[in-house]
This record gives C-alpha cells, structure tokens and sequence, in this order.
C-alpha cells in the first residue's frame, strides 16, 4: 500500500479523520513528528494503538507502521503509529518511543492517540497500546500516560540499559550525548524503564491494565526484561494475574523466539484478556 499522507496538522486540536477505511496523517508540533496510519475497516467500541520496534534504516523508509493490517484479529479500529525518536537520527534504528531528554515523545504521543481516539468516540479506558519488542516498551510507557489506558506487551523490552549495548549507545547519542547511558537513566528513569513508567502511573493514581506477554524461547528478553517486570509487579513469573491492579503475564513457547507473537497468541489474547482488560464482560 502507498503510502498517503492526507494531511499534516500542526496542532493536535486541529486533527480532522476521513471516511477513508485506511488514511494517512501526520502531526508537526515543537520539533516532533508523529505519523499515524488509522484503519478503520473493522469499527467497534475501543482502539488498538500500535507502535512500531525495531527499524532497519537501510532497507525501510519512515513512517514505519506494524500491525496496521490486523483488523482481522484484533476487531477493531487500529492506529498504527511510527516512532517519532527516528526522525531525529537517520540511522537509528530503535528509540523507544523515548525521544530525548528535550523533547516529551511520550506525553505528545499519548495527547495525539487521546485526540484521535475522541474523534472516534473511544474514551481513554477503551485505548490499548499493542507491540512487541520495542514496541512492547512502548505500550507499555505510552499506556502509564493515559488514566485508564491498557496496554499488550510481547516480547518487549522492559529496561533500555539491559538491551543490546550498541543500540543504547546510539540512543544514548540521540538522547543526550554528553552522559553516559547510566546517568541517564538514573537522571530520566520513566524515559528509560518502563517498569518506571508504569509504577509513576500507580504512584499517580492512575489506572493502567495490561498484559506482558513473553515467549520462554526468547532467553534475553525472559531473564532480563520479564523476569524483572513480573518481580516488581509481583505477577506470577510462571503466568497469572494481580486483580487488585488488572495486570497479567502470560507465557507461551515459539520456535520463532524473538519477535511478534504469533497470531494464535494475539487471538488468545483478544479472546481471553482483552474483556479483562477493557472492564467487558463476554
């Protein structure tokens, strides 16, 4: 599919949608660029928001859009976003939705996918950010953003300093690279963990559900990004819930280790937790 910006607005409020089942557009505020494709193929009551991971910038132009075409399983309207960190490094590859230590990504994000979804007539408890990978990092932090907001994470990085060492060090170089990535981290600590992220959204009152999915095959991401988010929530490791904070984890194993779940997942998660997380009863 081609890709059709059908308008770029420069203030949030002045976002209009078409009827078009699939359209293109793009926000330009305060040095940020978000682009969002939004399908409206399958319509119904919530609003599955999906930011992109990981980006080879050699092979693919921006915007980059994942999930956008799942409307056959999630049964709902879908906007897929594209990492607005990747418009201030033409090479980086994975920024987290993170930005910089200038520039609030998130927040700006979060007001965007706030907008859109009330021009949908979708309230916020009915938004759920859906990603894997770098993109689960980002459910997850865009989601704490939100009062009422859910999100999916599969696979996702939990902690950037306990990703691969090359890809902090260029987004270190892009968030600020006059510190190194500890300081950082110490310093901007809901930017850089979105086990922060979420714990300042319940620290906030907020009300923040989700679900961590993670496939054992996939060693790192099990020991070093799960392991430690199920610890800190106090969410069985093995799969299971915390009512009290409508947050779950959930294992399954895939040959395919790291990487989307696949759609037999995605399915059982629609069908299993989405009610849970959405306050439905089915």
């Amino acid at each position: 599919m081609a890709k059709i910006i059908h308008d770029e607005f420069n203030c949030i409020d002045r976002i209009a949608l078409t009827d078009d089942p699939v359209s293109d557009f793009s926000v330009v505020m305060q040095g940020i660029q978000l682009d969002c494709r939004l399908n409206q193929k399958v319509k119904n009551d919530y609003l599955i928001v999906t930011p992109n991971g990981a980006v080879d910038r050699t092979k693919v132009e921006l915007p980059a859009f994942a999930r956008w075409n799942w409307h056959g399983i999630f049964n709902s309207n879908i906007l897929a976003i594209s990492d607005p960190t990747l418009h201030f490094d033409q090479n980086i590859p994975i920024g987290w939705f993170a930005g910089t230590k200038y520039q609030n990504v998130a927040a700006f994000v979060a007001d965007v996918v706030v907008k859109v979804a009330s021009l949908l007539d979708i309230p916020p408890n009915k938004i759920v950010f859906w990603g894997s990978s770098a993109g689960g990092f980002a459910s997850i932090s865009l989601a704490s953003e939100i009062d009422g907001a859910c999100f999916v994470s599969a696979n996702g990085q939990t902690d950037i300093l306990n990703y691969y060492a090359g890809h902090i060090e260029h987004f270190r170089r892009v968030f600020d690279p006059n510190f190194s990535a500890e300081s950082l981290a110490s310093k901007y600590p809901e930017k850089w963990s979105a086990i922060t992220a979420l714990q300042n959204s319940y620290d906030a009152m907020k009300s923040t559900h989700g679900v961590i999915v993670q496939n054992i095959i996939d060693a790192k991401h099990y020991n070093e990004h799960y392991i430690p988010f199920c610890n800190h929530f106090h969410l069985p490791i093995e799969g299971g819930s915390v009512e009290k904070l409508n947050l779950h984890s959930l294992l399954f194993s895939h040959e395919k280790g790291h990487g989307p779940e696949p759609a037999e997942i995605a399915k059982q998660v629609v069908e299993e937790y989405l009610p849970k997380l959405l306050g439905e009863n089915k």
